[in-house]
């Protein structure tokens, strides 16, 4: 006699209870029968990997099921929605695998670039016999190996349009991938993918600019939490954003419609906005302080620091 008995009338929620035993762990099997009977129903619960759906079509027939069926509903239910999650999630998580993958693939090759031009100069000022400029360009490679601090003897201005560019992308993926989440209703792999997000910007150094460093038009900084962006926008205007929880402005240059071409931050901690033909359009009015560096904040506020720490320049836009 066939081990599935033929269905009778209403029973084909019995089949689908089965048909659920069927994929269930044998672990949570164990949970919910007993490990032993008597008599001709004593069962085996230590079985081998080969005799599992065997053993889990014996446990669908022998337990009593029309006591469990609650139980059996509801997870039936959970693992139905569970996979229906999972399988919602991996293009998101793909996607996002291969963005942060082109991230760091781009940020290689920067890297690359940049030492190559530091061994090409290092060549020629060897060649010239030029000691102090030798000495001056292993320290400034050692501040860009350890701190990612910009040179002044080898040009950088193709490494910080790239890096930028590259981090930018990334920030657009996380950015993409937390919407598409939370659009599926996937609330719990959208708090994850975001405190990814939050720990890529610390890491990122997006959150400010270097001595020499250049912000071209539609280039940005972002704080490290995201909470506020600092854009030169297509129309010339320097613009600082909060992000959260709706978007406003909190500072801007007011230089809009003025010729704008690009933001510098430069060696002597001026910040500038200069046109095509390099024209000064505006100026921080903060020179005189060598090596300055930009912070954007997360309290909304953009400061230029000294090398001592000391702020010598700000928004005054804190939040």
């Amino acid at each position: 006699m066939p081990f599935v008995q033929p269905l009778r009338r209403g029973s084909v929620s019995a089949l689908v209870r089965r048909s659920f035993f069927c994929f269930m762990p044998i672990k949570l099997l164990k949970v919910l029968a007993p490990t032993s009977r008597t008599g001709s129903d004593q069962v085996d619960f230590e079985v081998s990997a080969r005799t599992q759906t065997s053993f889990s079509l014996a446990i669908a027939k022998w337990l009593p099921i029309r006591k469990a069926s609650w139980f059996i509903g509801l997870a039936g239910i959970v693992f139905v929605l569970s996979f229906a999650n999972a399988q919602d999630e991996k293009p998101i998580r793909a996607k996002l695998d291969q963005a942060k993958s082109d991230y760091e693939a781009e940020m290689a090759k920067c890297r690359k670039e940049m030492t190559d031009s530091f061994d090409k100069k290092e060549v020629s000022l060897r060649k010239a016999g030029k000691k102090d400029l030798l000495d001056k360009l292993k320290l400034e490679r050692e501040a860009f190996d350890k701190e990612g601090e910009l040179p002044i003897v080898v040009p950088t201005l193709a490494y910080t349009q790239k890096s930028r560019q590259a981090r930018h992308a990334l920030d657009k993926a996380f950015r993409q991938s937390i919407k598409e989440c939370l659009k599926a209703k996937l609330d719990e792999q959208a708090a994850k993918i975001e405190t990814e997000f939050k720990e890529f910007l610390a890491a990122s150094g997006n959150d400010w600019m270097r001595p020499g460093e250049v912000l071209s038009v539609g280039d940005s900084l972002i704080s490290k939490a995201a909470r506020y962006e600092f854009v030169l926008q297509t129309d010339g205007n320097l613009v600082l954003f909060r992000l959260v929880p709706t978007k406003a402005v909190v500072w801007a240059s007011g230089t809009q419609g003025k010729g704008v071409s690009n933001c510098v931050l430069q060696r002597d901690g001026n910040l500038i906005l200069k046109s095509k033909l390099g024209r000064v359009i505006w100026a921080s009015g903060s020179s005189g302080h060598a090596l300055g560096k930009l912070t954007l904040q997360d309290d909304g506020n953009a400061v230029i620091y000294n090398r001592d720490g000391a702020a010598i320049w700000s928004t005054k836009s804190s939040e």
